[in-house]
């Protein structure tokens, strides 16, 4: 399981805590497995193929913020990745 984080908030003696994209704060287990993501993951990119780590962590905050971001359509070189932008439907019969 992911969990994306955006930001290592703090860092000492083995504790590391971070804030993820909704800006909840949470610790890290000690021993948990963290990976650093390039700074091209940060404000997301049209074409995957670009990011310098294309692995699953990358892509699913990629399309994350693409998808907050509005926009659905992704690339990885040739292919395209469209995120579903389907919604709930407030007052429907109102």
């Amino acid at each position: 399981m992911y969990r994306l984080a955006a930001m290592v908030k703090y860092s000492a003696s083995g504790q590391i805590q971070v804030i993820d994209d909704d800006g909840k704060e949470f610790w890290l287990r000690p021993g948990m497995k963290i990976r650093h993501m390039h700074t091209s993951v940060v404000n997301g990119v049209e074409d995957m193929i670009s990011l310098t780590d294309l692995n699953e962590g990358g892509i699913l905050r990629n399309l994350l913020i693409r998808y907050n971001q509005k926009l659905i359509y992704t690339y990885t070189g040739s292919i395209l990745v469209a995120v579903n932008p389907v919604s709930g439907l407030a007052n429907l019969h109102g």
